[in-house]
């Protein structure tokens, strides 16, 4: 009998917790293989430390493998995402998540991924079929989606090459810098980040090819998130703060711009 009101006075709280709408208590988790930032304890110390400031009570986790992101995401289906639109569209369909807002770097919601071959290569695109290419994971479609993205256009069928899946698209270029691998596909900002820490490496390779623009991974939101909390959460991250700043710093963006639907 006493447990029994234990138990009916825990769901009472509950509910009546749920009803004040003082905190959301939702999991936030982050992938994005081709960031900038390689220091995924930063960025979770940066946003730990925003989030706090609300009374959300949000719980934010980044994470470095994309089998890692896609067990947890569809194990938890958590209330709040950032990701590439590549996986939203393959395998995190169903999820039930809209986007909220998408990020801007240098004025784009967009960037480009740049082919790459050592600067001693005379290798083509076109003469790609049978390499080793290392490159960030797409998801499950991600070899169709390379051939929309890039491959076509270069004469080339993503299915002939031999890809080499790297967790962080730096370590994409690290691997043709060292001759482990015959060609790179990385995002141009990368390769531009890393012309200004260490031309060296960047003179090693060159671009033989451009991909279409993609979109820079998006803010999602749970469609069954309450419209006060989904107000709440975008102030949060598009008000001017300090360490709103901080947290632009640490994702190599410029800006959040809010998405009307």
């Amino acid at each position: 009998m006493f447990i029994t009101l234990l138990r009916y006075l825990s769901l009472l709280s509950a509910i009546l917790t749920m009803g004040c709408g003082t905190s959301l208590a939702a999991n936030f988790y982050y992938f994005n293989p081709d960031a900038p930032q390689s220091n995924l304890a930063r960025l979770k110390t940066g946003m730990d430390a925003i989030l706090q400031t609300t009374d959300l009570g949000i719980s934010f986790q980044p994470f470095a493998r994309l089998q890692d992101f896609d067990r947890l995401v569809k194990q938890d289906n958590p209330a709040i995402v950032i990701a590439p639109d590549w996986y939203l569209s393959g395998a995190g369909q169903g999820l039930n998540l809209r986007a909220i807002l998408r990020p801007l770097r240098h004025g784009s919601s967009t960037y480009q991924k740049v082919l790459l071959v050592p600067n001693t290569s005379n290798l083509k695109s076109n003469e790609l079929a049978g390499k080793t290419i290392a490159m960030t994971a797409m998801g499950i479609n991600g070899l169709d989606i390379l051939n929309q993205l890039i491959f076509a256009d270069q004469g080339l069928d993503s299915h002939q090459l031999t890809i080499v899946t790297t967790n962080k698209d730096l370590d994409a270029l690290f691997a043709l810098v060292l001759r482990q691998v015959d060609a790179a596909l990385v995002s141009e900002s990368n390769l531009h980040r890393i012309k200004n820490i260490n031309p060296l490496i960047a003179k090693q390779v060159k671009i033989i090819g451009r991909s279409h623009p993609l979109s820079l991974p998006r803010l999602y939101v749970s469609r069954a998130m309450r419209a006060e909390d989904v107000n709440k959460l975008k102030k949060l991250f598009i008000k001017k703060r300090p360490h709103t700043g901080n947290l632009l710093e640490i994702l190599q963006i410029d800006d959040w711009q809010e998405l009307t639907q």
